[in-house]
């Protein structure tokens, strides 16, 4: 069951489109990553000297985008192995395949 739906995702590039969107997403959230912080760098800016808190990276705002954006990425490799790496009990099977299409080819 599993060999089909990895077959269908594989020939109708319907495995490549998902990869590219969990790329993009992952991209996106490293980027809101970087924009969390520059936000809170320049809002915190002018209020620096009357603070107490120390000046610097605030880590607990911008940790569940970075979080996110790994997941996503943990994700896409595991798809991206699972589609386009077969495993080495179906690498044999596919070898086979494809000298009996180079035998049927040369015959013709």
């Amino acid at each position: 069951m599993f060999e089909r739906l990895q077959q269908i995702l594989v020939s109708s590039y319907v495995g490549a489109i998902v990869i590219a969107l969990l790329v993009s997403q992952a991209v996106g959230h490293f980027a809101n990553m970087l924009a969390i912080f520059t936000t809170n760098w320049l809002i915190d800016g002018p209020y620096r000297s009357s603070s107490t808190m120390p000046a610097g990276f605030r880590i607990q705002s911008t940790v569940p985008e970075f979080v996110r954006g790994l997941f996503l990425l943990l994700i896409c490799a595991l798809l991206l192995y699972w589609l386009y790496f077969p495993g080495r009990e179906q690498q044999p099977e596919r070898a086979g395949q494809a000298a009996e299409m180079g035998e049927q080819g040369a015959e013709q």
